[in-house]
């Protein structure tokens, strides 16, 4: 049960969705849950979270009043999906953790990010791309993770378990590799 929408359920395709500050929980969608809206709207002082493994779509617009009032939170073995048919108003936060000593294939869903920000994480990431015919290492703090459809490898050496959060608009729209 979903004790933290109103009435313990989660909002349908049809609903005009407005979170608003000062109540006890702030919505949190649970991992396994599919929340359905058709405009979702969260006021200043108000979050909508994400757990892993849950899934939201939202039909129409999304408003946002201040970066980060929606958090998306991922795993590698159960990340969440974040789905929107309008427009969004404001960035989002969009958090990882990635697991050592173990490669993964990455896609970068919000705007503005660089390898730096996998430098500040850990003193040793491996981090690759693939340029269409081969995969090259990065070693450029700047390198500027925006081209659509490039993908990416990061590895982790150290024993923690590294965190990443991400802040920054999110990518939405059609890609063609055309």
């Amino acid at each position: 049960l979903n004790t933290n929408w109103y009435n313990g359920i989660l909002p349908d395709i049809d609903a005009n969705v407005k979170i608003v500050a000062g109540r006890p929980f702030d919505p949190v969608v649970k991992s396994g849950s599919l929340a359905l809206t058709n405009k979702l709207t969260v006021n200043s002082g108000a979050t909508l979270t994400l757990s892993p493994g849950a899934h939201m779509t939202v039909n129409g617009d999304v408003v946002n009043s201040v970066s980060g009032d929606i958090i998306i939170k991922n795993t590698i073995d159960n990340p969440a999906s974040f789905l929107t048919n309008g427009n969004i108003s404001q960035q989002v936060k969009v958090e990882w953790i990635y697991p050592s000593a173990r490669y993964f294939y990455i896609g970068h869903c919000v705007d503005g990010r660089t390898f730096a920000d996998y430098l500040a994480l850990a003193t040793d990431p491996y981090m690759f791309k693939y340029t269409g015919t081969a995969w090259s290492e990065l070693t450029n703090g700047a390198y500027l993770f925006n081209k659509e459809l490039e993908g990416y490898t990061v590895k982790f050496n150290e024993a923690t378990t590294p965190s990443m959060a991400m802040i920054g608009a999110l990518r939405s729209g059609n890609y063609s590799t055309a």
